[in-house]
């Protein structure tokens, strides 16, 4: 029979390398704990390794459909020698994008299909500059077509608003001001048009093929891009041709002055390009925040991190289902997890999902009787090596698992022979543990967790001030102080249910025109739920 090939980290299955390049390594995986396929990007441990470490950063924190998804990062604790990768090496996993590079075929003079791409690539640019930072490399290959949307990778080089001298990107999409080390928003305006270019017109803007990639081609290259007329594409329509124009102006305070003013300009040209344009490019709610930003939640997921860090047994983060605190915790994680690599540390995996799964995945044993598979479960919960995290909810066993109750043998915070005789500076793993807020009021008195294998952290709420600001970040406005206050109410500054009431505005001509307490509570209770 053939040998089983092992899996990267116990979790993917490595089904072919999808690019390589001067940093590393982006295999395309399958992963079987989660059942889809995922995107591993490796670098060699050494000098690059940071890179990697920020992009994972970077797109952890950022919410997009054209941006995405990150779900871990580590070290490798085995080595690939085929592809050159040690073990130690750091990787991350994200979304695997199956599609194809935005300039993979030849334009067929869809403008409807080029006015969405540039919708896509525009609300995903618009969402890393909200969160200070430029792309720096926006180029053919970084876009790909996916299942009816283009999405916007490799933030590998994005950097803060920057004048450094250092040049980044890919030299036949750069804006002048990017060869100088000089990148802006703007900046990225410029690769985005000259990207439309390429597609349209079959090669980039200022291509000199005949003089090569060597220095001599390069310098050619700059030189066109900083003297030649910038290309006009008679092939769109008018108006479309010259925003286009316009993004590729030399000079950038002649560009359009942001990514949303663009897709304003998108929205305005929509009309005109095809009646078949059935959506704005502009929504008129924004995306919510990533959990690390929203309005009180750094603090609080800098200390549940550190925490992570402390030879806790247990983290208990207790809030409401709408509060958001599984999507906290999964952002106090991955800071953990981040630090441990930028530390040069082995990562653990993480188990997650409710008692019942998480005790499945670590190979809990049937038992005789419902109180003995609980303190098989504990016991296998405080000895994994991984973190645990256990969305409790209401589940009626939380009490005993946590020892509120008696019995408590079955807790998950007593102490155990393994936990007490750790040899001095060995990492003691937490297991962490969400619940209701109930959970504790319900709790006998003098029970709340107090002690010192348990760090017990309240899901933050909102309040006046920061229903503002989401508000003004999904919104594009600064609401009335009555509006927020109203909203305040109706949500019971809870997150997750303020995100939701304020979608239900998308239609609504004056969102901050709506009167919260006018609304019927049934309606209010059914939008949170």
């Amino acid at each position: 029979m053939p040998t089983a090939v092992p899996l990267f980290q116990d979790r993917y299955r490595l089904l072919r390398v999808a690019g390589r390049g001067t940093f590393g390594r982006v295999f395309e995986a399958f992963d079987v704990q989660a059942g889809e396929p995922r995107a591993l990007k490796v670098v060699p441990a050494g000098a690059h390794e940071a890179l990697l470490c920020d992009e994972y950063e970077q797109l952890a924190r950022l919410r997009h459909p054209s941006l995405p998804r990150v779900f871990e990062v580590g070290r490798m604790r085995a080595a690939l020698p085929d592809h050159g990768l040690s073990a130690g090496a750091p990787f991350f996993a994200a979304e695997w994008i199956a599609g194809d590079h935005a300039d993979a075929r030849v334009w067929d003079g869809n403008v409807v299909d080029l006015w969405a791409l540039l919708a896509d690539a525009c609300g995903a640019l618009a969402t890393i500059h909200a969160a200070g930072l430029v792309h720096a490399d926006v180029a053919p290959q970084n876009l790909l077509v996916a299942e009816g949307r283009v999405v916007l990778v490799d933030l590998g080089l994005a950097t803060r608003f920057a004048d450094d001298g250092t040049p980044r990107g890919t030299p036949a999409y750069m804006a002048p001001e990017a060869f100088a080390g000089r990148l802006d928003p703007r900046s990225d305006l410029y690769g985005l048009a000259a990207t439309v270019v390429r597609i349209v017109g079959g090669r980039a803007p200022f291509d000199v093929p005949s003089l090569g990639s060597g220095a001599r081609g390069l310098g050619e290259l700059v030189q066109r891009i900083l003297t030649a007329p910038t290309p006009v594409l008679h092939q769109l329509p008018r108006g479309l041709a010259d925003l286009l124009a316009r993004m590729m102006a030399r000079d950038p305070a002649a560009r359009p002055a942001s990514a949303l003013a663009v897709l304003d300009e998108l929205d305005q040209l929509a009309p005109v390009i095809a009646p078949s344009i059935s959506r704005h490019a502009r929504p008129r709610v924004g995306a919510p925040p990533a959990p690390a930003i929203w309005p009180g939640a750094a603090p609080w997921i800098d200390a549940v991190a550190a925490s992570l860090a402390a030879a806790h047994a247990v983290v208990l983060v207790v809030g409401a289902a709408d509060s958001g605190r599984r999507q906290l915790v999964d952002a106090a994680l991955a800071r953990r997890q981040l630090d441990e690599v930028v530390r040069g540390r082995a990562t653990l995996p993480i188990v997650a999902g409710s008692l019942d799964q998480v005790a499945s995945a670590l190979d809990v044993p049937a038992a005789a009787s419902a109180r003995a598979w609980l303190r098989g479960a504990a016991r296998a919960m405080r000895g994994a090596r991984a973190r645990v995290v256990v969305e409790l909810g209401d589940d009626p066993r939380a009490g005993e698992l946590l020892g509120w109750r008696s019995h408590a043998r079955a807790a998950i915070t007593r102490r155990s022979p393994s936990s007490t005789m750790r040899r001095p500076g060995e990492q003691s793993w937490p297991t962490v543990a969400t619940h209701r807020a109930p959970a504790l009021d319900d709790a006998p008195a003098g029970r709340e967790p107090s002690w010192p294998t348990v760090a017990t952290h309240r899901a933050p709420t909102l309040d006046v001030d920061g229903i503002a600001s989401l508000a003004s970040a999904m919104l594009d406005g600064t609401p009335p102080r009555s509006w927020c206050a109203g909203l305040l109410a109706a949500s019971d500054g809870q997150p997750l249910a303020a995100i939701e009431l304020m979608r239900s505005l998308a239609l609504t001509a004056d969102p901050f025109g709506v009167d919260w307490s006018a609304r019927t509570s049934a309606g209010v209770v059914e939008l949170r739920a």
